[in-house]
């Protein structure tokens, strides 16, 4: 790759990849339930963890921050419940506190599967060692499918490396990560895949501008979720939000005019903040189930 005067960074699922309602719909879900002890509840354990992890400003957490927040609400969400709603004097479910859990998360360097097994060395903790078993459970269903690009991002991607360096940012495994780049061809066309194993998205972008320093008007990343937004106004680069639920119009709009103006310098700005405002519109931050109900006929 030639010396390039741009930065553009990929998030990787759900962004590029048409993958976020699958792996957790079909992977993280139920292995939620089985994990955790949701049996009797599952249908509010899986409302609570598609909130968290898909239909809220928590979109594309950490899988292990992403963990302990829907702990957190289904002991809430299930008590409400009282259980399985077709047994009438079924008792709330009891949701054991996760201060294991809950310590890790609050002083680990990374999170990642490494990461937890050091921990669980020096620990010997029960409580980390289901934590562990249920993220590799993960991994084991997620090796089943096999992501497909969303046909407007794999244009971005090659698009952008006419012209910019290109990378990618992500909390998933390293392992999935090459895997899916690998299989539809793009690999060759980044220089970096990061991962969960190195560290946050921030610290993505920080190690890359290190390597190859620029201003933050010549940086750009392309994020599904407010952590990823999060993480460009952090290390001072430009953010294009790729929509939930309306990705490839979104893909549509970085080809035609989110590139062209990162480009030409007017990406900055009203187009910056007017991207800002649909993508703060599109992700609530209170549950469903908390919300004011809505007059019939609204």
């Amino acid at each position: 790759m030639t010396n390039r005067d741009h930065l553009i960074a990929f998030d990787s699922d759900g962004c590029v990849f048409d993958n976020m309602e699958f792996k957790h719909k079909a992977c993280f879900v139920p292995s939620f339930i089985e994990f955790f002890g949701f049996q009797d509840t599952p249908l509010q354990a899986r409302e609570v963890w598609e909130f968290v992890n898909l239909y809220s400003t928590t979109r594309g957490i950490n899988r292990f921050k992403g963990l302990k927040l829907s702990l957190d609400l289904a002991r809430t969400r299930c008590a409400e419940s009282g259980g399985d709603p077709s047994r009438e004097l079924s008792p709330p479910p009891s949701i054991p506190p996760s201060p294991d859990l809950d310590s890790w998360i609050a002083g680990a360097r990374q999170l990642s599967n490494a990461s937890l097994e050091a921990e669980i060395r020096t620990s010997g903790s029960r409580e980390l060692e289901n934590v562990l078993a249920w993220s590799l459970d993960v991994n084991r269903r997620l090796q089943e499918g096999s992501p497909r690009p969303f046909p407007a991002a794999a244009e971005a991607v090659a698009r952008a490396e006419q012209r910019a360096r290109v990378c990618v940012v992500s909390q998933a495994p390293g392992t999935t990560l090459r895997r899916d780049w690998d299989s539809h061809g793009l690999s060759p066309l980044v220089e970096h895949i990061f991962s969960q194993e190195d560290g946050t998205k921030e610290e993505h972008l920080r190690r890359v501008l290190k390597e190859h320093p620029l201003p933050g008007e010549r940086v750009l990343l392309a994020g599904d979720a407010p952590g990823d937004y999060a993480a460009a106004a952090a290390a001072g680069v430009l953010f294009f939000p790729v929509i939930p639920g309306a990705e490839e119009p979104s893909w549509e709009e970085f080809l035609r005019e989110g590139l062209p103006r990162f480009f030409q310098g007017t990406f900055a700005g009203d187009y910056a903040r007017d991207l800002h405002r649909r993508f703060e519109s599109a992700l609530p931050e209170t549950p469903p189930w908390e919300r004011p109900a809505q007059p019939e006929g609204t």
